[in-house]
């Protein structure tokens, strides 16, 4: 097996950070739009 780069482990590391904060502030926003309420958000947004 092949050993990875040092870039090669950041940037897999930085891809899943991103996919991670990208999600999460998608799921704070509707949170804090409708009220801290989970379940007033209508289901087509989730």
């Amino acid at each position: 097996m092949k050993k990875l780069q040092h870039w090669q482990i950041v940037s897999t590391l930085l891809l899943f950070y991103d996919l991670i904060a990208v999600n999460l502030s998608y799921f704070l926003a509707l949170w804090l739009r409708f009220d801290l309420s989970f379940s007033q958000i209508p289901p087509s947004y989730l």
